[in-house]
């Protein structure tokens, strides 16, 4: 509750992660070397080639499930209507 005198501070959502703007090419850079650094220049392909199969398996789960909810959906109105 604001004081007398005082305004009162509105946060605009935002506002709230000011800090964590765009990444730009030196902070990629940056993450790039620490990586390199970390694990190793020939264990980058095999990391990255790791994080793809493991995203497309997930999309492809996620498309799964869609499905078959869109299915589970079409057969409860084909037996409303029945």
């Amino acid at each position: 509750m604001a004081l007398a005198g005082q305004a009162k501070k509105h946060y605009h959502p935002k506002h709230m992660f000011v800090c964590f703007g765009q990444i730009g090419w030196t902070e990629i850079l940056v993450i790039v070397a620490i990586l390199v650094l970390v694990f190793g220049a020939s264990q980058i392909p095999k990391i990255a080639r790791s994080l793809g199969e493991g995203m497309r398996e997930f999309k492809k789960a996620l498309r799964e499930s869609r499905d078959d909810d869109k299915d589970k959906a079409d057969s409860d109105e084909k037996k409303k209507r029945d």
